[in-house]
């Protein structure tokens, strides 16, 4: 077999470092490379364990197998003469000198495990950004020599990790951290233990390094142009700055980074803040300009006015990605007060979740009793990423509406990196916000079965929400890392989630999932009625929905222990209810008719008439209220409320959740009912302003409702701020 590789191509081939990353610009030969070296070591190193990944299975076939340059065309004479086969069942390549090149997909976080007993001897990883830094650190460590013999001229490179990529994708934060910043292109730097020992080197690559391409398809440079912005930077240069998907595109570090502004004291100042413990807590200070001139790094300026500029941030981190200070709202509260230097601030707004009472004291009132004083923001995440998006776009003139000084390193940091895909959902990144999400695999209900969370489009799909199916809801990436816990119920089902995530309890209560052991969580009883084709057992759970749900207000009225006690008030509610329970049962019938043949809609007619007459009385007839009763008593065996067997912590991995704006929640897994899941977004959404729109002209109507609506704004900003200056009182 003749080999003939490019210059960039032989130098990952010839590079004594053990963990590679072969990456940047797409064309520039990085997979044909890995096949090669594959099929050397194959052929080299007898009963070598070679696993090839790619994130989805499907990909392995198109972009490793087939074409002119796959291992199919690649090892042609080889098939031919009996020394190597390939396997499509077990998607393997056999040598007679039995060495196997595995290829292998890891779509989610929890498939690693397949791989958990296997000895690694050359890992190769196509598209790195894909995985989650969760399943790459996994694979890493299942490498390993184990009692392989090596050919003394190959004893220094074996074990070994080659990695490709382009830049982008879910991964891109990790890789870049792990091979691109601070460091430099092809020298070798070898890793602590605690980063795993290896000798690690970044291989750049570009369209230029693989002159093949550029020969067989001479206008691939201009197809990549085509793709436009930062995109284009980042496939035909390798950038890794120009992030694939970045979401806030607009932002452009000449136009909206600045030096220090001196705020005049009269601007209309903001203050916002995102909770966070164990996870990193963000305080933001930002001003609204009036187009007065301001000293700006010693320069006299002017801003846009109504334009913000962010010229604080209290970042609470400990320098390690994604965790926090793990301190109390005292020493928070102390430490604002310190950076303000008495400075008086116009708005102040935080996380809706710090003003939540139901663990007693909440944050909100801890920080009141230092005198910092908070209002819920607006709490919209779709409204507020528009409207970031809107501010760094900017007004008519091109100028834009948000500015941030050079001191606000850690925001500075964050925000360009945040991505997201119109087609895929995990191309989002949030990592600035403190979510309650579950991992890759969750199962979410959908009116076209269970569908993957990350797999989730609201143009295909719609979710559950209270008794609705709606496609109004926005799913995302919210994590690239985080801590997660295993919930496993009586029932067999498994959910991982974060320790946060809100779970509802069968007291029809918000519980998080951390302090759900051994407690019971309601299943959706009218998704879990609707997958049993039995009629009357359908007519029986409904009944018993009804009757539960007036139980339980009945309970909330009254208490626990009267409701024993007035069995008749209980049957009384469910009088009350009466037509509801009828319209239940005629709507089943109606249902169980339409299966039957030559049934004309007169005789519908005519049998649902006959059940209206025959229940007319239905809460005087005693009969008739035992048989209600012994209808539920039925239903509570089939829609019992489930119990959650562990709780125990996971590791951690990426995370996705979803927002419905109506309900605030969805189902998963066959009818478990949970919740859905930002400072710059708080304080965008304190001043926000209108995205741009085709310019009509304003009918008289039309600005009689802008001028009723921004006195209603102005009316509840001045509530609020009397709200306010009464709890500092």
């Amino acid at each position: 077999m003749q080999i003939a590789l490019h210059k960039r191509q032989s130098d990952c081939f010839t590079s004594t470092a053990t963990e590679i990353l072969y990456g940047g610009a797409a064309g520039g030969g990085k997979s044909h490379a890995m096949r090669i070296i594959a099929i050397f070591y194959a052929l080299s190193v007898s009963n070598i364990q070679i696993y090839l990944f790619r994130r989805l299975s499907e990909d392995l076939k198109k972009n490793h197998l087939d074409g002119s340059s796959g291992f199919t065309s690649l090892l042609a004479e080889y098939i031919e003469s009996g020394f190597c086969r390939i396997n499509a069942s077990t998607a393997q390549i056999i040598f007679k000198n039995g060495s196997k090149i595995n290829l292998c997909h890891c779509q989610y976080d929890k498939d690693v495990i397949k791989y958990q007993g296997v000895e690694i001897n050359l890992l190769l990883i196509d598209e790195l950004t894909h995985f989650s830094e969760y399943i790459y650190k996994f694979l890493r460590s299942r490498v390993r020599l184990g009692g392989l013999v090596i050919p003394k001229n190959l004893k220094q490179s074996l074990p070994k990790i080659i990695c490709s990529s382009n830049p982008g994708g879910v991964g891109h934060e990790f890789v870049k951290s792990y091979f691109i910043e601070n460091k430099e292109p092809m020298k070798l730097y070898r890793m602590t233990k605690e980063d795993g020992g290896m000798l690690r080197q970044f291989i750049p690559a570009k369209l230029s390094d693989n002159p093949t391409m550029t020969e067989n398809d001479p206008l691939y440079a201009e197809k990549l142009l085509g793709l436009g912005g930062a995109l284009a930077k980042a496939m035909l240069e390798g950038d890794w700055d120009a992030i694939e998907g970045a979401y806030f595109d607009d932002f452009d570090a000449t136009k909206h980074i600045v030096d220090y502004v001196n705020i005049p004291h009269d601007w209309f100042k903001i203050r916002a803040f995102d909770w966070g413990y164990s996870k990193p807590f963000c305080v933001l200070w930002g001003a609204v300009s009036d187009g007065s001139l301001v000293n700006c790094g010693g320069i006299k300026r002017s801003f846009p006015r109504g334009a913000i500029i962010i010229y604080r941030e209290f970042y609470g981190c400990t320098g390690k990605a994604n965790e926090g200070l793990k301190i109390g709202s005292a020493e928070i509260a102390k430490t604002i007060k310190d950076l303000q230097m008495g400075e008086k601030m116009d708005d102040m707004r935080a996380d809706p979740a710090i003003f939540d009472v139901s663990s007693g004291q909440s944050i909100a009132n801890q920080f009141e009793a230092q005198n910092i004083g908070w209002l819920p923001a607006d709490n919209k995440r779709v409204a507020g990423w528009q409207q970031i998006r809107a501010r760094l776009t900017g007004n008519e003139d091109g100028q834009p509406l948000l500015y941030i000084t050079k001191n606000c390193k850690n925001l500075l940091r964050t925000l360009p990196t945040m991505q997201y895909d119109n087609s895929k959902p995990e191309d989002l990144n949030t990592d600035m916000e403190d979510h309650a999400c579950f991992i890759a695999g969750t199962m979410v209900d959908t009116d076209k079965g269970k569908i993957a969370i990350e797999e989730l489009d609201p143009n295909l799909h719609k979710i559950l929400a209270g008794n609705e199916w709606t496609n109004d809801y926005y799913p995302s990436l919210t994590k690239t890392k985080t801590k997660t816990i295993k919930l496993t119920f009586e029932n067999g089902v498994v959910v991982i989630c974060t320790p946060k995530h809100k779970i509802l309890d069968n007291t029809d209560a918000w519980r998080y999932a951390k302090d759900f052991n051994n407690q019971l969580a309601l299943w959706n009883q009218k998704l879990l009625a609707t997958q049993f084709k039995d009629t009357k057992v359908k007519i029986i759970i409904f009944v018993a929905i009804i009757f539960k749900k007036m139980a339980l207000d009945f309970i909330g009225w009254f208490g626990k222990m009267q409701m024993v006690k007035s069995l008749k008030t209980v049957i009384f509610i469910t009088k009350i209810k009466t037509k509801q329970i009828i319209n239940y049962l005629i709507l089943n019938v109606c249902g169980s008719l339409n299966t039957q043949k030559n049934t004309t809609m007169k005789s519908k007619k005519k049998q649902v008439e006959k059940i209206l007459k025959r229940h007319k009385n239905l809460p005087k007839n005693i009969l008739q209220r035992k048989l209600v009763k012994a209808k539920v008593n039925f239903a509570e065996i089939i829609a019992k409320p489930v119990r959650c067997v562990s709780v125990e912590d996971w590791n951690e991995q990426a995370v996705y959740c979803l927002f419905e704006p109506k309900t605030n929640s969805f189902t998963i897994e066959g009818g478990l009912i949970v919740h859905n899941c930002d400072t710059l977004r708080y304080l965008c959404m304190t001043k926000p302003i209108m995205p741009a729109e085709i310019k009509k002209p304003m009918t008289l109507q039309d600005s009689i409702n802008k001028e009723l609506e921004i006195q209603k704004l102005i009316d509840k900003i001045k509530e609020e701020n009397k709200l306010l200056t009464k709890r500092k009182r």
